[in-house]
């Protein structure tokens, strides 16, 4: 059972994964707000939604790793929609540089957006909420080399901060999971490797991911939390290694 017409507020939700997140919550019956830096993405959800007559959507163009903007966000999406209940932590970047290539502004860059913004935007919604959700978007790449030493390690730094937020709030009911991708279609390069996935697609669908987050969201989730759902047809399972001339992928859309 999924409950409607609750405020959720989805980061990174003008493209891709989130977008897709985003749009689920609308057809549930949900009050939908979206956190972006992409102004024209949050503009596009806004048409789209208005054509669609979803008139609980809200698009916020910011930047999450401005802390003190928390504050304000939370506020305009309270004001509009009412206290948020359920939290989708997308938002994510990677460097797509090698170890040796990646300077301290890739490195701070990719950690403030994928590590700093999502922890202190959750500590300041989870303060005030009772019986909520809370969901991060990690990877595979949470405990596979990626190639870019930034994202992987962002995203296996993200695994043990769903653990530990998990059991500080679990008292007030509030439950937090993850869902890590593999590979999701969208308009990049597909790497050789990504062709022969177990469940024979070579990559799956941004509505994989969103059903999986309104499932953790929802009642029949409700004994669920400090919990991790690997969506990636199998991928995970290979014993894959880069190779020198491939191109490292990025296998989420990134928001």
């Amino acid at each position: 059972m999924t409950r409607k017409n609750r405020s959720v507020l989805v980061t990174g939700g003008a493209n891709g994964i989130g977008l897709a997140i985003a749009k689920e919550f609308l057809k549930n019956g949900d009050a939908v707000s979206i956190l972006d830096v992409d102004k024209n993405g949050c503009n596009s959800f806004r048409k789209w939604a208005k054509k669609h007559g979803y008139n609980k959507a809200l698009a916020i163009s910011t930047d999450i790793t401005e802390i003190i903007m928390h504050r304000q966000i939370i506020d305009q999406v309270e004001k509009a929609h009412g206290k948020i209940e359920v939290l989708v932590n997308n938002t994510g970047i990677g460097s797509s540089k090698s170890l040796f290539a990646t300077d301290p502004d890739d490195f701070d860059a990719v950690l403030n957006t994928n590590i700093r913004g999502p922890f202190f935007l959750s500590q300041a919604i989870a303060k005030n909420m009772r019986r909520g959700s809370i969901i991060f978007m990690t990877s595979v790449h949470q405990d596979k080399p990626l190639g870019d030493a930034t994202y992987a390690m962002s995203k296996a730094a993200l695994k043990m901060l769903i653990l530990e937020f998990a059991l500080t709030v679990a008292e007030k009911k509030i439950r937090v999971n993850g869902v890590a991708p593999g590979a999701i279609r969208n308009n990049r390069k597909v790497p050789a490797k990504f062709l022969s996935v177990p469940l024979g697609e070579c990559r799956g669908r941004t509505s994989d991911i969103a059903n999986a987050v309104l499932f953790l969201a929802s009642d029949n989730a409700s004994y669920i939390t400090g919990e991790i759902i690997t969506i990636d047809g199998g991928l995970s399972l290979v014993n894959w290694v880069f190779q020198k001339t491939e191109q490292i992928p990025l296998p989420i859309p990134l928001g």
